[in-house]
Formats: C-alpha cells, sequence, structure tokens
C-alpha cells in the first residue's frame, strides 16, 4: 500500500478545481449485525444495516438525488474493498459516502476508505466511547454546540457551528469536544446523506490561551489528518469567529501541521459580521441575529437526536481496521499518519 493517501481531484461543473484537504476520520456504517461475531465481522460487506428511525438515508435515495453517482462505480468500490481483508463490513451507503466526498474517483475513495478505518483504530481518544448516554460524555455534549444548522447555502453547502457553551478551563477536554463535533457529522451524513460541501464554523467565544496550552500536540494533529485524509465530506472552509487575539498563536500552532489547501481555506474573524460575508445571515440561529432556531432549542434537540442514535454510535466503535489482516503496511502507519506523503485533496471555495 505504498500510497495510503491519495491525491483528490475535484469534479465540480465542468471541472477538476483545486482541492482542500482532509484530516481526520468521520465513520460510517449501516449494520444490525456488527454486534454478532468476529465472523460476522470477518468480511462480508453486507453489514447489516441499523434499522432506526433517525436515519433517513439509503442507497437508492442517493442514488435519485445525484444524477453523477454510478452504480457500476460503487460495486467497482464494494469489489474492492470485499478483498481487503482488514477493513470491516461497509455498506452500500457508506462507500457512496466515500465516493461522493472524492468527486467520483473510485481510486480516491479506496484512499480515504483506508485512511478513514485506520484512524478509527488509531486514534481511541476521538473515535471510543461514543455512547452519548455515558455520563462524561454527556457532560460534553451538554457543555458544547456542534451540529449542522438547518438550512443550507444557496450553494448547497451545510453549515457545522461548533460553539462552547460553557468555557470553564477545568471542563475543557480537547478530544471529547472533537469527539462530539465528529458525531455530529456523522448524525447528519446519515440522517440527511450527501451534500455539495461543508463548512464549518468554531465559535471561539470564551476560549482563550489557557485552552490552546490544554491542547496536545498530537491530539491536533491527529485531528487535522482526519479532516485532511479521511473524513467522507467535502470540506469548503473553516472559519474562526471571535479569534482575533489568538490568531497568531493559532496560526502558529496549525500551519506546521496543515497543507497549503487547507491552511488557504481557514478564515479567522473578529465579529460575525464579516462572517456574513461568506455565509448568509438568515442561515445561523437568531442568537447570531439570523433566522434559524435559537443555539439553545436547536442544541436541545440534537442532543436528544444523538441520544436515540446511541446504538449506532456503540457498534460503530467495533467498525475499525484488523491490523493483524493487513497484506501490507501503510507506509507511514506508526502512529497518526503525520503530514508526509499523499492526501486526498477537497474542493476549497
Amino acid at each position: 500500500m505504498a500510497e495510503f493517501l491519495a491525491h483528490k481531484a475535484p469534479h465540480d461543473s465542468d471541472n477538476y478545481g483545486q482541492a482542500l484537504e482532509k484530516s481526520e476520520e468521520i465513520y460510517k456504517i449501516e449494520s444490525q449485525g456488527l454486534a454478532t461475531s468476529a465472523a460476522a465481522c470477518e468480511h462480508s460487506i453486507q453489514s447489516c444495516e441499523i434499522d432506526h428511525p433517525m436515519r433517513n438515508v439509503s442507497a437508492q435515495s442517493e442514488y435519485e438525488k445525484d444524477g453523477r453517482l454510478r452504480k457500476d462505480d460503487v460495486m467497482i468500490l464494494k469489489g474492492w474493498a470485499e478483498k481487503q481483508r482488514h477493513l470491516p463490513p461497509i455498506s452500500e451507503v457508506q462507500l457512496i459516502f466515500f465516493l461522493h466526498s472524492c468527486y467520483y474517483s473510485t481510486e480516491l475513495a479506496k484512499s480515504t476508505i483506508e485512511s478513514f478505518f485506520t484512524l478509527r483504530a488509531q486514534c481511541p481518544e476521538f473515535f471510543a466511547n461514543r455512547d452519548p448516554r455515558r455520563a462524561e460524555l454527556r457532560t460534553h455534549i451538554d457543555s458544547v454546540f456542534s451540529m449542522c444548522l438547518p438550512k443550507k447555502t444557496h450553494d448547497g453547502n451545510r453549515i457545522l457551528l461548533h460553539k462552547m457553551f460553557d468555557s470553564d478551563i477545568g471542563k475543557f477536554d480537547a478530544n471529547e469536544s472533537a469527539k462530539v463535533l465528529d458525531m455530529g457529522i456523522i448524525f447528519e451524513l446519515f440522517r440527511n446523506g450527501t451534500s455539495d460541501g461543508l463548512v464549518v464554523v468554531c465559535d471561539l467565544e470564551g476560549i482563550t490561551f489557557a485552552h490552546m496550552l490544554r491542547i496536545n500536540f498530537s491530539t491536533l494533529r491527529n485531528w487535522f489528518t482526519y479532516l485532511q485524509d479521511a473524513v467522507p465530506i467535502r470540506l469548503k472552509a473553516i472559519h474562526f469567529l471571535n479569534a482575533v487575539g489568538l490568531l497568531d498563536s493559532m496560526m502558529a500552532v496549525i500551519k506546521p501541521i496543515v497543507r497549503n489547501e487547507l491552511f488557504n481555506s481557514l478564515h479567522v474573524h473578529g465579529s460575525v459580521e464579516t462572517v456574513f460575508q461568506y455565509i448568509p445571515k438568515e442561515n445561523f440561529p437568531r442568537d447570531y441575529g439570523g433566522q434559524q432556531p435559537s443555539l439553545k432549542d436547536l442544541h436541545e434537540t440534537h442532543t436528544q437526536n444523538l441520544i436515540h442514535f446511541a446504538d449506532y454510535f456503540v457498534k460503530a466503535e467495533a467498525h475499525i481496521t484488523d491490523e493483524t489482516k493487513r497484506v501490507a503496511r501503510p507506509s507511514n502507519a506508526d502512529g497518526a499518519f503525520g503530514t508526509d506523503g499523499s492526501f486526498k485533496r477537497l474542493e476549497v471555495d
């Protein structure tokens, strides 16, 4: 597996624009019988789907809404995945998510799948203990707003808003915060399916340099690796709101661990007014002067949704690579993948 992470070539309208980067690992499965036995998990791509009322997405619904998505390509990807003994079962709708995020390139989707499930195995700080009913995690869910807002932008992008409700330095845990953010991404994928892109807005109100000192460098590196290389979404941009005071120190930490495409898509704002130059005001909660429900109301609904989706999150923890069955180890498999090597690229607005 010489080229473990691949370049992602966007395929938007008529051209392949330059792409952003992906760095962390989003994990998705549809499986009813994942917990049955190691044999069931062995290698059948018929990963039994989790029958849950919160999941509105099916392979058929994705084929119907996306005219550029070809079942033949999905079946090619499925055939390849079935031969990779170290990979867990991957459902058809999951394969669609990966293929769509890579602008329908099967080769790039293969690299993203490898990155996704390998990172899930390598980074338990993000991808283990994800039961939202667990008291410790529930405390973090209650203290963080991290979900996709109800309304898409006019160009079809979803907006994920991440904001600390409680900025008490003693309660701050970067790993748990990242975990909650990823759970929001995964839930959105299985609830509403693919979208043209994802724009992340991180509101850093109440966050200080003292919070940054509590973030382990390897944690930050692993998280950005997941976003750049593994998560099956089309990441368009990341906006940091209320971050001017942290600008120099924040960029000094981030720049060495992200690639140019991603770094150039980062935007820092002193107030929400400049964010509205990129994202319509109407897309934001009324707390920001927008037309969507309040942060409190949205958060309460989202928390209940995560709890209803708890069985999925629990079963998905076993959906990782089995390194004892891998024929060839990735060239940069020690720890996190780091910033070397080839990579999957995402489209930048």
